[in-house]
């Protein structure tokens, strides 16, 4: 996260998360964080099409799923291409329903995200008036809206992974409200495996006062911790040797699971 376009940079910080035991590599060319500019789909493919190739490449690599973190369809297609496994597009379709006709053709997983509007406007659209519901509620009726949309072009239900969207169109007590009401999202939305990732996210830095994202690793882990606790069963991290261990003890805690 945040390496810019440095490949080299990259490669290192994919494998030094791979050795510490990461299971899915999120590449992406834009930036998707509140009041980010969007970039053009040239740009955007040059600077991840080239990357899933060379990740492809590498022997530590071969096992490793590849995600894909765009919105655009035809970045979907050619990183699908490249070696990439899974879509995560945060915009859920909205932004390029073409997304879907992509990952139909291939056959391959999409995290359906819940926002509203486009990075540059999101958080002046962060508002879940009471009278309409808990917070959880309307996400997973707007997130409803979403799933309906890829079954209708034809997306499998087993392709379907969905992400409650911290930090997308919320504000803090909104991301607070989702982390405690994640075990009601999961009984609300079904079936569907659920992706969380509140890692290094703004509201954590705001809870800790750390405005560096480095330094909010403790909060991240707190966070974490909720999410296990829950059930979750995708979480989406930076640290990924220190929120290993956290994820392990966690487990063990509150599922009395210890892997061997």
């Amino acid at each position: 996260g945040g390496m810019g376009v440095d490949r080299e940079l990259i490669f290192k910080r994919a494998e030094a998360m791979v050795n510490c035991g990461t299971q899915i590599l999120d590449i992406g060319g834009e930036s998707t964080r509140p009041g980010a500019s969007p970039v053009s789909l040239e740009v955007e493919l040059e600077r991840v099409i080239p990357v899933i190739s060379a990740l492809r490449e590498r022997s530590w690599c071969k096992d490793i799923i590849l995600s894909v973190d765009t919105t655009k369809s035809k970045v979907a297609k050619n990183a699908i291409l490249a070696g990439a496994n899974i879509v995560n597009d945060i915009s859920a379709g909205l932004f390029d329903d073409d997304i879907f006709n992509v990952v139909v053709e291939h056959r391959v997983p999409i995290v359906l995200n819940h926002t509203r509007g486009k990075p540059e406007s999101m958080k002046s659209l962060a508002l879940y008036p009471a009278e309409k519901g808990p917070v959880v509620q309307q996400i997973v009726q707007e997130l409803q809206l979403r799933i309906d949309r890829a079954l209708e072009k034809g997306v499998l239900p087993w392709q379907i992974i969905v992400d409650p969207g911290i930090g997308f169109a919320k504000d803090l007590n909104h991301n607070l409200d989702i982390l405690s009401g994640l075990s009601d999202f999961q009984k609300l939305i079904g079936k569907y495996p659920v992706l969380v990732g509140p890692s290094r996210k703004a509201f954590i830095g705001t809870i800790t006062k750390k405005e560096d994202p480095k330094e909010r690793a403790f909060g991240t882990a707190a966070a974490i911790t909720c999410c296990v606790a829950s059930g979750i069963e995708i979480v989406r991290v930076h640290d990924v040797g220190e929120m290993q261990d956290v994820v392990r003890v966690a487990n063990a805690i509150y599922h009395k699971y210890v892997d061997a």
